[in-house]
């Protein structure tokens, strides 16, 4: 699945800087960071982190696979051959959800509709998309079962962005579900955990999507149901498949968090005031520099799932190491000391230092560990 056509008004901070176009992929992976302002305004601004981070010693380590993406190609083939018969005999075996199918299977197959190349054709495709979501929700008898080569228009960060989708949903009894098709494999019942996880924030994503155009057209967004699909391949060959069933309703809520960032926090946006993104063909070391004064200015919020998520992640975990931040230990290690920041401050509380309000709960466990950590260094040298 894939979008490659977005127009977006020009913004203050980005003018000059390295673009790339939003995909469903990259906006997963921006859902991961939605408490980060310096994540968010650069996705306002649809700024390329990657290509302003490549050449330095932060470059993110990103970039597909060609023969992932071959592979992704050819399973998504053969679960379209013969009008998709693979993946509704799939759909079919799915006991409860799906047996409201019956008998008749209608593909829209929006490919077919005579539109212009680019942007144009996108358009064309996207009101058709409209009008087949509309016959889902109303429960039409002439609704689709699949359909084929959606488009869905959004408002992401300023602009209006069109998100393809190779085959989107398929509905049942007027309810409709969203579908993620993925090359990794699933062995002996199992598969990449982290693959996925990703493949459902997609998901989630284009029910996000799906739900906000139903939204825009009067139509009850509760069409989209949280029960999802992925299909993979079983085993390691691509002839056979297997649908996973995935409860999207996490990621779906997610999605739709970072979909309201299409406004950024005017907070965020004046304290960024006469500052913005390096532009192409700086050097490394002005454009490091002017990244870092931005993430001072805009705020950010680093954990170390950022490394997989994110291109400024490098950056920024150094800038929370030499900050002391506890951020770099993780969110759990986080938790543990509910209030504090820095490992200054643990110290400092450790040793007996007065706490503040938020801090007292945390400052007292602190110094308890301290009292059993030294009984048990009296004990082993006794």
């Amino acid at each position: 699945m894939s979008s490659n056509e977005i127009e977006i008004e020009e913004t203050p901070w980005a003018t000059g800087a390295p673009r790339h176009s939003l995909t469903v992929s990259v906006l997963a992976a921006a859902a991961e960071h939605t408490d980060c302002s310096f994540s968010n305004l650069a996705l306002a601004g649809r700024v390329n982190l990657e290509q302003l981070f490549g050449g330095t010693r932060y470059e993110p380590d990103t970039g597909a696979d060609p023969l992932a993406i071959k592979r992704g190609r050819l399973f998504e083939e053969i679960l379209k051959r013969d009008d998709y018969a693979e993946l509704l005999n799939l759909l079919y075996e799915q006991d409860a959800v799906m047996s409201a199918f019956g008998a008749d299977v209608r593909i829209a197959r929006l490919r077919d509709i005579p539109a212009p190349a680019g942007r144009s054709g996108l358009e064309v495709r996207a009101e058709a998309t409209r009008l087949e979501l509309g016959k889902i929700a109303r429960k039409a008898w002439d609704a689709p079962t699949l359909i084929d080569g959606a488009v869905i228009r959004a408002r992401i960060g300023g602009g209006i962005a069109y998100f393809e989708a190779d085959g989107l949903a398929a509905a049942s009894n007027g309810a409709l579900h969203i579908i993620e098709a993925k090359s990794f494999p699933l062995i002996d019942g199992r598969c990449d955990p982290v693959k996925l996880g990703a493949a459902c924030a997609q998901a989630g994503l284009y029910a996000a999507l799906v739900r906000a155009q139903l939204v825009e057209d009067h139509l009850p967004p509760e069409t989209v149901s949280d029960t999802g699909f992925i299909v993979l391949p079983k085993n390691t060959r691509l002839g056979r498949a297997v649908l996973l069933r995935q409860n999207l309703g996490f990621h779906t809520r997610r999605a739709e968090r970072l979909l309201s960032l299409a406004h950024l926090d005017e907070a965020v946006v004046k304290r960024i005031e006469g500052r913005s993104f390096p532009v192409a063909g700086v050097g490394a070391t002005e454009r490091i520099d002017t990244l870092s004064h931005l993430m001072d200015q805009a705020g950010t919020h680093y954990c170390p799932e950022c490394l997989e998520h994110c291109a400024a992640a490098k950056l920024c975990r150094e800038r929370a190491y030499n900050a002391g931040r506890l951020a770099i230990l993780g969110d759990r290690a986080a938790r543990e000391v509910s209030g504090i920041e820095t490992f200054e401050r643990v110290l400092e509380l450790t040793a007996g230092a007065d706490p503040l309000d938020h801090e007292r709960e945390s400052a007292r466990e602190l110094v308890r560990a301290r009292r059993l950590y030294r009984r048990v260094l009296k004990g082993a040298g006794s």
